[in-house]
């Protein structure tokens, strides 16, 4: 994130990316800018066995906006039966 008074890049305030397993399942979430500035929550999800799935991105208002939609993804991953996947970054 860049600030716009001084140019200084700095670090997010909060981790923004997810990643859940379930069997040979993943599902990852990723909350970014853009080269517009704009904020960005691009999910993606596929199988490990086959190699297919899919991709979506959704502009968000905010940061926190983000945050939230990220919050509301890691709910329902969870009730699906994923799991958070703390081994890759």
């Amino acid at each position: 994130m860049v600030d716009p008074e001084d140019a200084v890049t700095l670090p997010l305030p909060h981790p923004t990316k997810l990643r859940f397993v379930w069997h040979s399942r993943f599902y990852t979430a990723v909350l970014d800018q853009d080269m517009f500035g704009q904020w960005t929550v691009t999910r993606s999800w596929g199988s490990t066995r086959s190699g297919q799935g899919g991709g979506r991105m959704s502009v968000v208002a905010s940061f926190e906006a983000g945050l939230t939609l990220l919050e509301a993804i890691r709910r329902r991953r969870e009730r699906c039966g994923y799991k958070v996947d703390s081994s890759r970054k």
